[in-house]
């Protein structure tokens, strides 16, 4: 299961680059006013690295659902010319891909982008090299995935 779950949430952050911006997270910047929402979670924290922290949030139950459903469809578009591919690799005598199944179909879902990279040009605060970041976040569960280089790509 555990493996299922890494493997659809990696499917979630893929599809849509880490450095695009979206309602999941938000920097807040010193230099503008600030409301908090009640609606809303937050990240608080100090960093002097130069690269950003990648947040991925798990996905909910209703878009692993989603997910599933719409990998069901494609795969089903799909099952004919991948049995047909098969068919024509064997009877050719050439190596021939896999039986096609739903667990293995390579399906790319873009109907979620869960992955955001923080940029810490937009910082709370800065000290030096030390930026403190304050993070609007959508509800939910999040993990710190990794390091980015969202200054790269702006």
């Amino acid at each position: 299961m555990s493996k299922r779950l890494l493997a659809i949430t990696l499917a979630f952050a893929l599809p849509a680059p880490a450095f695009a911006q979206s309602e999941e997270l938000t920097e807040i910047r010193g230099d503008k006013p600030f409301t908090f929402r009640s609606d809303r979670a937050y990240f608080l924290f100090r960093s002097d690295s130069g690269v950003s922290p990648v947040f991925l949030r798990i996905p909910t139950e209703a878009e692993m659902q989603a997910y599933d459903a719409a990998k069901r469809e494609a795969f089903a578009k799909a099952e004919p010319k991948l049995v047909a591919k098969r068919a024509e690799a064997i009877a050719a005598g050439k190596p021939a891909p896999p039986i096609p199944t739903l667990e293995d179909f390579n399906f790319v879902w873009d109907k979620v982008q869960n992955a955001q990279t923080v940029n810490m040009g937009k910082a709370l605060e800065k000290a030096g090299k030390a930026k403190t970041m304050l993070i609007e976040a959508l509800p939910g569960r999040y993990v710190l995935y990794g390091m980015g280089f969202q200054q790269v790509f702006q």
